[in-house]
């Protein structure tokens, strides 16, 4: 066989070429050139069937992540979805409800300043009713007293003209009295005339017929007296029901308020969150959308580069399988024996080198699928010594810079890829610390709510225990008047009759003691005395009511006066409450605010995170995946062009 021949088995066979070209003597160069040959098929048929094994590994893994991210992916876009139509439709119901609400908590409020408004109207009317009925009662029971000691009078002096003077009198200021308020329509009556005639000392009347008609009055006085009371008693009756509907209704407008004012902020806050969480949701749909279609396109290439990879790589170990069972065979050892292929030879020629480095440079550029060394093996053929040995230098240098480039690009990779997962981490954490946060500020928010709500209602109760107060004060000193005129009034009648019956029994007692009576004159009562000592008797209780009255007005003066600064201060310290806890809820509102807002922020950073980690995935994978493989082929396309060259420059 020629050595051309040679040559070209070898490089067919992938035979390194310092085997093909090595010269010696020794007794090594005996060695059998097929069994090396054998042996190097072999080694590749072991490295490729290892790279399929590998190959194979990560396809599986690289389906495990696709279906994975698949199925996780397409339930969130089932979920966001569903979340988007059921947030479609409760969107424009809290909106509905709140306007509802609205224009509910504004006629309420109407309703309320109305009932308001009747009650005071109906307190004042009351008011004024109370005050006309106490007047007429005063006057009332001062007139009847009036009349029924001019009665008693008349009973026991009717023979004494003086006296019955002195009864008409009285009568006749009862009657003056009532005819300047205009109340008595009987001045034109008979007893009027009669006074009158009395008093003009003509035609004096008959003292049974005043007397009569002075009974009369004195009856007709008692029954206007009870009737005013029980009118009185009725619109006390009628006042007090009044008023405790109209309480009822305001309180009752009042809570359906604050109810309606919870369910307002409510329906606000689930429209305003609806319209929020209806936003990030689609934002977070669109996203997955995108993230689906990237994957199934990625994933489907992947399968299809892996399909392919593997028919070729099926169809290389068929080939060397092939190459291996040829090389084999017995009848093919027998030839090479024959042949000489036993033992090496020598090449010399120069054109054989620059042959041999051009086809070994051009089965390396086929085997790593470097159309350059390929190029280069051709100008081999083609260039001078000069000029190829360049064309390798510069070939090499570019080789060097491509080699640091891609490890500067990996650490670059490997960096970025580190501090990605650490912003990952940071956000993550800000994140779960944000939420804790919010949630903590929420609970919050809502103690001060309720706390804020219970001191509210604890005011406007004490303000209604004021008023209460306040009320059943004026009531107690107008009852106090009341009582103090009456028993001063009593005492002043009283103390009359008492002077009257002390002038009459002292001047009697005096002529008693001058002269003794006379026989069949008149004998005065032996009982006065005991008469007057009942009068004073009941002036002195009389005083005694009053002062116990004024003991009583000053004590309840006093009480209310110090429930009422009690009630102020209490106020106060809620109202003051009140301020501290709506500015720390205002505080807690903003710091919320402020945290949502931060947590918007931190998952979109962590969004940004995740679509560049998957920038640098698409970026780098390759890179990284195949570092060590495109190393250590450049490393061989390196090695390969110093044996060329080593080759070349041997053949010069």
């Amino acid at each position: 066989m020629s050595v051309q021949n040679v040559l070209l088995l070898c490089t067919l066979l992938a035979v390194p070429v310092q085997a093909a070209l090595k010269v010696d003597t020794t007794s090594s160069s005996q060695k059998n050139a097929v069994a090396k040959v054998i042996g190097l098929l072999n080694e590749m048929k072991g490295q490729i069937e290892s790279e399929a094994a590998a190959d194979a590994d990560m396809y599986e893994k690289l389906g495990c992540w696709c279906t994975t991210n698949k199925q996780e992916k397409t339930a969130s876009v089932d979920a966001a979805q569903q979340r988007i139509t059921d947030l479609n439709a409760a969107i424009p119901g809290a909106a509905a409800k709140a306007a509802q609400l609205e224009v509910e908590i504004k006629q309420l409020n109407k309703d309320v300043a109305a009932n308001n408004k009747a009650l005071e109207e109906a307190t004042g009317i009351r008011e004024k009713e109370e005050s006309e009925y106490r007047t007429n009662e005063k006057d009332m029971i001062s007139s009847l007293a009036s009349l029924k000691s001019a009665i008693g009078v008349m009973e026991k002096t009717s023979a004494q003209p003086a006296l019955t003077q002195q009864a008409f009198a009285q009568v006749q200021a009862v009657l003056d009295k009532h005819s300047h308020r205009g109340s008595m329509s009987f001045l034109q009556s008979p007893v009027a005339a009669m006074l009158q005639q009395n008093a003009k000392g003509k035609n004096r009347a008959p003292s049974s017929a005043i007397f009569g008609i002075l009974k009369g009055m004195k009856e007709s006085f008692e029954q206007n007296l009870a009737s005013a009371k029980t009118e009185e008693e009725l619109a006390i009756q009628q006042f007090v029901e009044l008023k405790a509907a109209k309480t009822s209704e305001v309180a009752a407008a009042k809570d359906l308020i604050d109810t309606k004012t919870v369910e307002l902020a409510k329906a606000k806050e689930i429209n305003a969150h609806g319209k929020e969480d209806l936003a990030d949701t689609r934002a977070s749909l669109s996203a997955d959308n995108e993230f689906l279609s990237n994957l199934n396109l990625k994933c489907d290439n992947a399968e299809k580069e892996y399909n392919d990879r593997t028919k070729v790589r099926n169809q290389e170990l068929i080939a060397v399988d092939e190459t291996i069972a040829i090389l084999n065979d017995d009848d093919a050892k027998d030839q090479f024996n024959k042949a000489g292929l036993g033992t090496f030879f020598q090449v010399s020629s120069v054109s054989s080198k620059r042959n041999l480095a051009a086809q070994m440079l051009s089965k390396v550029g086929k085997e790593l699928h470097k159309p350059a060394l390929i190029t280069l093996s051709m100008s081999m053929k083609l260039h001078g010594f000069e000029e190829v040995i360049a064309n390798i230098d510069n070939m090499k240098a570019a080789l060097k810079a491509e080699q640091a480039e891609e490890v500067k690009q990996k650490d670059y990779c490997v960096a970025e890829f580190n501090e990605n997962d650490k912003n990952v981490a940071e956000k993550s954490t800000q994140k779960t610390d944000l939420e804790t946060k919010i949630a903590d500020d929420s609970t919050l928010i809502e103690q001060l709510e309720e706390a804020i709500a219970a001191l509210n209602a604890e005011i406007a109760e004490t303000n209604k225990e004021m008023m209460r107060a306040s009320q059943l004060r004026e009531a107690a000193n107008h009852e106090f008047q009341v009582t103090v005129q009456d028993q001063r009034a009593t005492q002043a009648i009283l103390q009359k009759a008492l002077d009257r019956l002390k002038s009459f029994y002292s001047a009697a007692l005096v002529q008693q003691g001058q002269e003794p009576p006379a026989q069949g004159t008149y004998k005065k009562n032996a009982g006065g005395g005991g008469v007057m000592d009942m009068i004073q008797t009941l002036v002195e209780e009389s005083a005694e009511l009053e002062a116990d009255a004024m003991k009583a007005e000053a004590d309840s003066q006093a009480a209310y006066e110090s429930f009422m600064r009690d009630s102020t201060a209490s106020n106060e310290a809620a109202a003051k409450d009140v301020t501290n806890k709506s500015q720390d809820k205002a505080k807690t509102d903003a710091d919320r605010t402020q945290a949502t807002n931060d947590l918007k922020a931190t998952v979109t950073d962590l969004l940004t995170l995740g679509e560049y980690n998957q920038e640098l995935h698409k970026k780098c994978d390759f890179l990284v995946k195949n570092f060590d493989l495109r190393q250590q082929s450049r490393v061989q396309e390196m090695e390969a062009l110093a044996q060329a060259k080593a080759i070349f420059q041997g053949a010069k």
